[in-house]
């Protein structure tokens, strides 16, 4: 199945939503690589994805506060 959050992904779409319920969760990026059966390489670079949309997405609102 394609997954429809990351291009050219490896992944399913399921383990993504796995890995982002546990980034929401607060696990480290070694305890979801355990839980996903994921390398900790990629769960870094999600994670990394991830904080950076959240970055993007304050700055945006914090912008039209202004």
């Amino acid at each position: 199945m394609k997954n429809k959050y990351l291009n050219n992904a490896h992944i399913s779409e399921a383990k993504f939503r796995k890995v982002f319920k546990y980034f929401a969760s607060d696990f480290d990026a070694t305890k979801c690589c355990q839980l996903t059966n994921l390398s900790r390489k990629t769960i870094n670079k999600l994670y990394h994805k991830f904080r950076v949309r959240i970055y993007q997405i304050e700055e945006n609102q914090s912008n039209k506060i202004n």
